[in-house]
This record gives C-alpha cells, structure tokens and sequence, in this order.
C-alpha cells in the first residue's frame, strides 16, 4: 500500500527550505534594525536600594526599553527567523549523506529534477522517493515550530 502524503503541507516545507540560505542575510538586517531603533543596553549594575530604584516595582530605563524591544513585531519577526534557522541546521544534520546532498542540490543550488538526477546518479522514481522523504522528514521538525512558520516566512 502505497503512502499518501496529501496531509502534509508540500508548499510550506518547501518554502522553509528554499529560505534556508537567505534566512542568515534577513536576521542579521533584523538585528541591526532592531539595534537602531532602540538605543543600547548598559551592561551596568544597581546596588540593592541606590540608583533608579525608587519601589520594588519601578523598573530602569534600561529594563523598560528592553520590554518595549522585546513586544515590538520586528523582535518577534527575528525570533521566528532564528527559530526556523536552528530547526532547518538541526534538520540538515540529522538527513542522511544522500538525503542532504538532495536537499543541497534542490533547494540550495536550485537544479531541475533532471540536473539532480544526474548528479545524485539516481532514477526519476527514485529520485521522486527520496525527495518525498526529505519533506517527510521535514515536516517532522517544521510542525514543532508551525505557529512562528508564517512569520518567519515574511
């Protein structure tokens, strides 16, 4: 009995895999982003009852921006992308040798299914079951992150 892979969301894991290698570029032009919209953190310590501290419950300038850092849609945005970027590394290096060579081929180095044929030294059959299997597997780390998928996508 043959598997049917219709459950699974061929576009959006394909999708994940094709941003894996401009996920690097867009986090870091999040970080610098969020690093000019807020000014910089101080890495200075408050002595118990001196300082900024006028209650137990005022919180410092610095704690404040931190706060107002970590609500905004950008900061969200960029945890989203580094999530998705850890789970794709962490995808990668659990694929056997052939799994991530197709994966490199399809998805890194954009070749046509005939291109990777040739290369992998495989059948078109073959070549379709292995590439079902990497989605497959994918897909069994993408949906621990499925919620942070759309935003991470943007």
């Amino acid at each position: 009995m043959r598997k049917r892979y219709n459950d699974l969301p061929y576009d959006l894991i394909e999708k994940c895999l094709y941003q894996k290698k401009y996920l690097p570029d867009k986090i870091a032009i999040l970080e610098t982003a969020l690093n000019t919209m807020f000014p910089n953190t101080s890495t200075s310590i408050v002595k118990l009852g001196q300082g900024s501290t006028k209650t137990p419950f005022d919180t410092s300038i610095t704690e404040r921006w931190g706060i107002k850092r970590a609500d905004c849609e950008e900061a969200k945005e960029w945890v989203a992308k580094r999530k998705l970027l850890f789970v794709l590394n962490l995808m990668r290096d659990n694929f056997t040798v052939q799994e991530d060579m197709l994966v490199n081929c399809k998805y890194g180095r954009e070749l046509s299914p005939h291109e990777i044929q040739r290369e992998l030294h495989i059948a078109r059959a073959t070549y379709f079951r292995l590439k079902n299997s990497v989605v497959k597997k994918a897909w069994s780390y993408l949906h621990l992150i499925e919620k942070d998928l759309s935003r991470a996508l943007k």
